[in-house]
């Protein structure tokens, strides 16, 4: 759920029986016009059909005080070494003491088997070094 713009999205992902979805799918009109919603569906596969490779679940949290081009200095370094972002969270928040505002990032990563994951860890320790972040690395 948020808020997008002066919207409100929801996104849910529904499983069950094939004619149970084909009823869902067939009264989704109806449901628009009773609600005022606009209900949009698309059909998926299981989340494990989409990987290519074997992986390990990780979650990487990012904190620093907020500024441009820290999500992107992130996301570029996970993409170089072929980690995939399955999922990830920024807010922001009033520093306690300074005022100022921190950024935070939270994301959850599939980190192939064939990548050692010391060779991850000093890539996020580096990253860190250099743009002066906060980054912890565990397993989930």
């Amino acid at each position: 759920m948020a808020i997008l713009g002066a919207e409100f999205g929801l996104m849910v992902l529904v499983s069950g029986e094939e004619t149970v979805l084909a009823r869902v799918e067939a009264e989704m009109s109806a449901l628009e016009t009773k609600s005022g919603l606009r209900i949009l569906t698309k059909r998926t596969r299981p989340p494990g059909e989409h990987r290519r490779a074997a992986t390990r679940p990780y979650v990487i949290e990012v904190e620093s005080i907020d500024r441009e081009g820290i999500l992107h200095a992130v996301a570029a370094a996970i993409h170089e070494m072929g980690v995939n972002i399955v999922s990830l969270e920024t807010t922001a928040y009033a520093a306690p003491f300074t005022g100022g505002v921190v950024f935070r990032l939270a994301a959850r990563i599939d980190v192939p088997a064939t990548l050692a994951v010391a060779r991850l860890r000093d890539t996020m320790e580096k990253l860190g070094e250099r743009e002066n972040l906060d980054i912890e690395l565990r397993a989930s």
